[in-house]
């Protein structure tokens, strides 16, 4: 029997490596579950890149992740009995204290949604990295090392610049003293101030062959009765006429004779500018002191000006409706619709076209009980309002179906055909998901057929209207999610329709809704069909612009070339030998060379 006393047991213990009952144990971090969910999410987010997503959905599926990933690294964080309360919670404190500092500190453009979206994930990982390279440290530099990481990451977000997202939802950032591309431009027309085109002729009547509107003279993106143009790029590409730097917006080129215009930001206005379309020499500028500007989609106007006869129509980013002389850009008349409708801004801004039919000019306000508007198009005297929606980003587009001319109109609330004279609605197709927004044109399928399509509820579907007396009958011939559109028009060519998948181009058959190929990736872009000669222009959303054989048998490139840098999701427009394409930051003048 061990008749020691307690004490000298105690050593005794000590000495031989025991460790006494009432000295806790402290256990070395489990790493793991943590490495596990970071390796998840980053994966889903290299993965999700490249899988059919729709665009509203792949943004809320990235911002949910972030939230995701946070919450539970947090939640482990704050659980584990393993995590020292030394450590513990002086890592919290400097997440929330400078996530919040740096949020106060950062530049305009980094939002809240920014910092959760791109932040935090970029805080976590860091976070776990410092963990595991203080593995071997004393516990004053784990905590130093953790906390350093936290508050690295978080002050690197203040001193930067977020510069929107791609369609595929890639940010965009740049240091936030560096100049961005529209501080660029204002500098340059801040020394071309006082000079205009060399040779200024009066600005002749919209005329056949012109680019007068949205997606071209009959709003559809299909170039008719044009002269053949050579597509063998490699042997004679277009030749480039002239490039320059131009001011944010997403409006798309209108072409009148040898006129171009576009709408676009100057700092605090707004700018209808007239360039010479061979030279790109400024003719004439008018601007209005508005500026609309959200951190995803940038700053600037996104309604596509409108030329009818000698005046030209433009309507702003925050509901500002103008007349204009085409040869002068003298204001004509002037509404303010947004103050008019009671409506408000949308998330992202006015993007109604104006559409000028029958005497009268229409836009969409979304306003309560006045949701499309008319004016007189010689005075802008009101004619007639209609409710019809409260989110979409589509415009007006005149059509015959019936022997009737009308306007269609598609909204969350569904499409509406309108009488353009009067306002009185025609007839309507109620929306299969009321909510989603809108944001591709409704086309006429000949006389008695229209193609619609939505993103997250339809993909694509084609209706028959026909007309009873004084009755419509509109019944869903079939529907399709072969092709999905995000905002990127498609075109009908000889029975099949060509357009985006996301972001990879595709074929569809009109009779049946199948899909007859997918192929070539070039992310958010744009289509025009050359009508005569079986040929799609294609924009890409990175620059480059490619020519596509209008074929159901397969998808052929016969030719391509860059034209811009930067992001291109405007329509292009050509007209008169001329293709001209805008990015985010540049414009561009190509000649098209003629078919030998």
């Amino acid at each position: 029997m061990d008749n020691r006393p307690d004490d000298t047991k105690s050593e005794g213990a000590a000495t031989l490596g025991y460790q006494q009952a009432d000295t806790p144990v402290v256990k070395p971090l489990r790493l793991w579950p943590l490495t596990l969910l970071i390796l998840i999410y980053w994966g889903w987010r290299l993965t999700a890149r490249y899988l059919d997503m729709a665009q509203v959905v792949r943004f809320m599926t990235d911002f949910g992740s972030a939230v995701l990933l946070a919450v539970l690294f947090i939640a482990w964080w704050i659980i584990s009995r393993r995590v020292p309360r030394k450590l513990k919670w002086p890592a919290m404190i400097t997440l929330v204290i400078v996530g919040v500092g740096a949020k106060l500190l950062a530049d305009g453009s980094i939002t809240v949604a920014v910092m959760i979206s791109f932040g935090l994930p970029l805080v976590v990982t860091a976070w776990l990295l410092a963990l595991y390279l203080s593995k071997r440290m004393g516990k004053k530099s784990r905590r130093v090392g953790v906390i350093g990481a936290i508050a690295l990451v978080w002050t690197g977000f203040a001193l930067i610049r977020f510069d929107g997202i791609s369609g595929e939802g890639a940010a965009s950032f740049s240091w936030r003293w560096s100049q961005t591309a529209e501080q660029k431009y204002l500098a340059s027309v801040k020394l071309q101030a006082g000079k205009t085109a060399s040779t200024q002729t009066a600005a002749a009547p919209v005329s056949a062959g012109d680019w007068p509107a949205f997606r071209g003279p009959g709003r559809d993106g299909i170039v008719r009765g044009a002269p053949a143009i050579s597509t063998d790029w490699n042997a004679a590409a277009p030749s480039l006429l002239w490039k320059g730097a131009s001011g944010p917006g997403w409006s798309s080129p209108v072409i009148v004779g040898n006129r171009l215009i576009i709408h676009e930001q100057r700092g605090p206005n707004e700018a209808v500018v007239c360039r010479d379309l061979s030279t790109g020499a400024q003719i004439w500028v008018h601007e209005d002191p508005v500026r609309f500007e959200e951190s995803l989609g940038g700053a600037g106007p996104r309604a596509t000006p409108t030329a009818v006869g000698d005046k030209l129509y433009t309507f702003g980013a925050k509901g500002l409706l103008n007349c204009l002389e085409l040869s002068t850009g003298q204001r004509v008349w002037s509404r303010d619709v947004l103050a008019e409708t009671n409506a408000a801004v949308p998330m992202w801004a006015f993007a109604s076209s104006p559409l000028v039919a029958q005497g009268v000019v229409i836009v969409w306000t979304g306003g309560p009980e006045k949701g499309l508007v008319a004016y007189q198009s010689a005075d802008g005297v009101p004619v007639w309002t209609l409710p019809a929606g409260k989110s979409t980003y589509t415009s007006a587009q005149l059509v015959t179906l019936g022997a009737k001319e009308q306007a269609l109109f598609i909204s969350d609330a569904g499409l509406t055909s309108i009488d353009p004279a009067t306002g009185k609605p025609l007839w309507d197709y109620p929306a299969a998901a009321p909510n989603s927004t809108r944001s591709v044109q409704p086309i006429a399928v000949g006389s008695n057929q229209v193609l619609i399509s939505s993103e997250l509820d339809i993909g694509v579907a084609l209706l028959d209207v026909k007309a009873d007396g004084g009755n419509w009958l509109v019944t869903k011939k079939w529907q399709s999610r072969a092709m999905k559109p995000s905002f990127n028009d498609f075109v009908l060519h000889q029975g099949h329709l060509y357009g985006f998948d996301g972001a990879v181009f595709c074929c569809v058959e009109l009779e049946t809704g199948k899909r007859k190929w997918r192929e070539g990736r070039y992310g958010h872009g744009q289509v025009i069909a050359l009508a005569a000669q079986g040929v799609l222009i294609v924009t890409a959303e990175k620059g480059e612009v490619v020519a596509i054989k209008a074929s159901p048998e397969a998808h052929s490139e016969l030719g391509t070339f860059q034209a811009l840098e930067g992001k291109v999701w405007s329509h292009p427009a050509i007209a008169n030998g001329k293709l001209v394409v805008r990015g985010d930051r540049e414009t561009a003048c190509f000649e098209l060379k003629p078919q030998p």
